[in-house]
C-alpha cells in the first residue's frame, strides 16, 4: 500500500511539468533535420528544417538571447522566460538551417543574438573573458559550461555576420585557462567555477562529463573558425579533455554523468550520454590515428547501447543504469531531440546505415506528432518545488 501511495504521488503531485518548445528541444530537432536534408536532398526534410527554424526563431526572447522553457535550479533558481548562455547552442543551429534556407530572417535573429552575446560578457583581463551562465541571476560565471557555448554560438554566427574577435578569442583563452589536471580523471573542466565560496566541497569538486563533452563540440566550433597554425595549445588542450572522456569510457559499461554517486545517482542520462558523439564528430580531424582508433571504439559502443538498450520502439528511454536497468521510463522529447540529433551526426558523416537511420526517422515522427513538446524531469516550478520540500521533510521524519 505504501508503495503505491508513494507512485501516485510522483505519478501526479511530483508529476514533471508540460514544456511546450523548450529550445533545447527545437534546437537539436533542428540540427536533426538539417543534416537529413543535405544527406538525403528530399524536400520533405526541407519543410521540416523551415518549420523549426520558424519555431525556434519565434521563442527567442525579445532580449536576443534563448531561454530553455523552464525553471531549473544550477546553483541558483532560474526562472522560465530568462535567457541564458548555455541555449546559445541554438545560435549554431540557426547558422546550419541558413545553409539550406538562406532566409535573412535567421540572419535578423543572430544579429539579436550577437548584441545579447556582446552586452552580457565580462572582461576579466585584457585577454580573457567570459559569458555568466544566467546573467540576469547574477553577473558572477558561476558554470563554466555557459561560456563555451557562447564561444560555439559567437564562432559559429562568424561565418555569417561580424563579430567582435577580440572577445572571440578572449573567451576561448578564459575557458582553455581553466581546464585542469584531475590525478584520477585527467584533462577536466569542474562544473562549477572554482573561485566560488557558497558550495560545499562536494558540489565544487563535481566534474559533469556530458557537459565537458558538449563544451568540447562548442570549442570545435572556435577551432573551425580560425586558423589552425594558430592554435597550437589550446587544440591540444581540447584533444586531452576528449581523450580523458574516451580513457573513462574504456573503463565503464558506459561514459558516466558524473564524477560522485551523489550527483544523479549514477544514472546514465541518454541525452547527455550522447553528447560525447557529437564531441567525437567535432574532434575527430585533431585526433592523431591513435586516437581516432581508440575513440571510434568506445563511440560505436555508446551508439550500439543506445539503439541496444535505451531504444524502445519509438522513444528512447531517458534515464537508465549502466547496467540497463529502466530508472525512468517516461517519453521526454527533449531527452529525444539531442539523441537522434547526436546519432544521426556520426551516422551521416562516418558510417552510414540505413536500418539504424530509419530507426531515428520513427523516433522523429513521434517527437513531431508532440509538436516538439512534452513533460521534462529536469523542469521544476511552484507545484514541483512545494511538494519536493513536502516529501524531503517526511522522509527525513
Amino acid at each position: 500500500m505504501k508503495s503505491l501511495i508513494k507512485n501516485a504521488v510522483k505519478k501526479t503531485l511530483l508529476s514533471p511539468p508540460y514544456i511546450k518548445y523548450s529550445s533545447q528541444t527545437v534546437y537539436q530537432a533542428l540540427l536533426y533535420t538539417v543534416r537529413m536534408y543535405k544527406f538525403t536532398n528530399k524536400v520533405e526534410w526541407k519543410e521540416e528544417v523551415r518549420n523549426l527554424t520558424n519555431i525556434l526563431i519565434s521563442i527567442q526572447r525579445p532580449d536576443g538571447g534563448f531561454d530553455i522553457g523552464y525553471d531549473f535550479n544550477f546553483g541558483l533558481l532560474h526562472k522560465k522566460g530568462d535567457s541564458t548562455s548555455p541555449e546559445l547552442y541554438s545560435v549554431y543551429a540557426l547558422v546550419q538551417a541558413y545553409g539550406v534556407l538562406e532566409d535573412s530572417s535567421i540572419l535578423r535573429s543572430l544579429e539579436k543574438a550577437k548584441q545579447w552575446i556582446e552586452f552580457h560578457s565580462v572582461y576579466t583581463s585584457l585577454d580573457e573573458a567570459y559569458l555568466p551562465y544566467s546573467p540576469y541571476n547574477t553577473k558572477d560565471v558561476i558554470v563554466y559550461n555557459g561560456t563555451s557555448f557562447a564561444l560555439g554560438a559567437y564562432s559559429a554566427m562568424s561565418t555569417l555576420i561580424s563579430i567582435d574577435k577580440n572577445l572571440l578569442d578572449a573567451m576561448s583563452r578564459y575557458l582553455i585557462r581553466n581546464i585542469h589536471k584531475n590525478e584520477e580523471y585527467g584533462y577536466i573542466w569542474y562544473y562549477n567555477d572554482q573561485n566560488r565560496t557558497d558550495i560545499d566541497d562536494i558540489k565544487k569538486n563535481k566534474i559533469d562529463f556530458y557537459h565537458q563533452a558538449q563544451q568540447i563540440e562548442m570549442h570545435c566550433l572556435y577551432f573551425f573558425s580560425q586558423d589552425k597554425v594558430q592554435l597550437g595549445q589550446a587544440v591540444e588542450r581540447i584533444v586531452s579533455t576528449f581523450m580523458s572522456l574516451v580513457e573513462l569510457s574504456e573503463k565503464n559499461t558506459i561514459l558516466p554523468y558524473a564524477n560522485e554517486n551523489v550527483h544523479f545517482g549514477n544514472n546514465i542520462h541518454v541525452w547527455g550520454l550522447s553528447s560525447f558523439i557529437s564531441a567525437y564528430v567535432g574532434i575527430r580531424n585533431y585526433l592523431n590515428t591513435e586516437q581516432q582508433k581508440k575513440a571510434e571504439k568506445q563511440i560505436k559502443k555508446t551508439i550500439s547501447w543506445l539503439f541496444e538498450t535505451s531504444l524502445s520502439c519509438n522513444y528512447f528511454v531517458p534515464v537508465l543504469n549502466e547496467t540497463g536497468r529502466v530508472f525512468d521510463p517516461r517519453y521526454m522529447v527533449r531527452s529525444d531531440a539531442w539523441v537522434i540529433n547526436s546519432i544521426v551526426n556520426y551516422l551521416v558523416s562516418y558510417d552510414t546505415n540505413d536500418t539504424e537511420l530509419k530507426r531515428l526517422e520513427l523516433v522523429f515522427e513521434r517527437m513531431k506528432s508532440a509538436d516538439f513538446s512534452g513533460i521534462e524531469n529536469h523542469a521544476s516550478n511552484k507545484r514541483v518545488r512545494f511538494m519536493r520540500v513536502i516529501r524531503d521533510r517526511l522522509q527525513n521524519k
